[in-house]
């Protein structure tokens, strides 16, 4: 298998994250990135360039250009080991979309023979999709004249090569920080009025991808934890629960003498009584006998089990006026039960808590 002249994969990596990060930050998140299925690139023309890394110094690097792989529909894969068929590369070949791929094994890269090899080899479309990562000053020269066209600086570009060395150099040993990004844009002359602002911080979480080997597969990152025990509530079906505690509710017998609520004599007439006990006709029993044992709301009803006694509805057609503007609101024609705050019945939902939205 012929021999192709590429830097070592690491060498590769610090240049990509380079890349990546000046294009997130100038808001081209889909020009250079990585995920995990590998490093990625892909320009206008819709040409793309690819490289998984394996562990053990190996890594694949492929792509196809659009207009200048003269080698798309070969077989590309002839002689080479079994691990440089990725899954996707395999897939292009079959399509006719595969214009290169190359092997790398501790630093040494291969392909496959080409039609006119070895003196005019067939051209794979590498140089125009990849060249950006041949070398740190071409890596240099791409980020630079990218800032360049998209901040509309005017001035001269040769000066500011040594800060985008200076990026990638730090994206080989430290990794991208904020400072250091910040400091390759400094030179463009960007300050807070101009129409375009960088952003930093998503250029640096790009990076990272890169700086920890997030595309090799042996670094994957562990599946997220999950809760042993389910933690959405049950079916909500209005039945008692029998793990919650009750309390009985008591009921408070009056007899007749003097109310130990409001210290007033209890009529023990069934008449109203100007001195009815919570202010209501018919004192602390309601509109029942004094003294008498009775459902709250009922005739016969004692103080109960809820604050406050019973108060009768008003007559049908009067009108609220309580926290109401104007005239307020009629009141509901009978019938109705007045045990219920109002007299439409309480609207509830459908049975079944849904849980928060995340």
């Amino acid at each position: 298998m012929p021999l192709v002249d590429l830097d070592d994969p690491e060498e590769l990596r610090a240049r990509w994250t380079a890349l990546s990060a000046v294009a997130h930050a100038t808001g081209f998140d889909r020009r250079w990135y990585a995920d995990a299925d590998g490093y990625h690139h892909q320009d206008e023309t819709a040409s793309v360039l690819r490289m998984s890394r394996l562990g053990d110094g190996r890594a694949v690097l492929w792509g196809f250009h659009t207009q200048h792989s003269r080698t798309a529909g070969s077989d590309l894969l002839a002689g080479s080991p079994d691990w440089i068929g990725q899954p996707e590369v395999r897939r292009r070949q079959d399509a006719g979309e595969l214009g290169f791929v190359y092997g790398a094994f501790n630093g040494t890269w291969a392909r496959a023979s080409y039609p006119g090899d070895p003196w005019d080899a067939a051209e794979d479309g590498f140089a125009p999709i990849g060249q950006w990562i041949t070398s740190d000053e071409a890596t240099a020269e791409e980020m630079i004249e990218w800032v360049a066209e998209w901040a509309d600086y005017l001035g001269g570009l040769d000066e500011l090569r040594p800060y985008g060395v200076s990026l990638i150099q730090t994206a080989r040993t430290t990794g991208i920080s904020p400072e250091s990004l910040a400091a390759f844009f400094a030179p463009f002359g960007i300050d807070p009025r101009s129409p375009v602002q960088p952003d930093v911080p998503a250029g640096v979480t790009a990076a990272a991808d890169f700086t920890r080997n997030f595309a090799i597969q042996e670094n994957f990152p562990p599946d997220p934890d999950t809760a042993e025990v389910s933690v959405v509530e049950p079916d909500v079906t209005g039945a008692p629960d029998p793990n919650w505690p009750t309390q009985d509710e008591e009921s408070y017998v009056v007899p007749p003498g003097i109310s130990p609520f409001t210290g007033q004599p209890i009529t023990t007439s069934t008449q109203p009584s100007p001195t009815a006990d919570f202010g209501q006709p018919g004192g602390a029993a309601g509109f029942g006998q004094a003294g008498e044992v009775g459902r709250f709301g009922q005739p016969g009803e004692t103080s109960g089990s809820r604050p406050g006694g019973y108060t009768p509805p008003p007559a049908p057609g009067t009108y609220l006026p309580e926290n109401l503007s104007g005239n307020g609101l009629p009141t509901a024609q009978p019938p109705y039960n007045p045990d219920l705050p109002s007299a439409e019945p309480p609207r509830v939902g459908g049975g079944r808590y849904e849980g928060e939205d995340f």
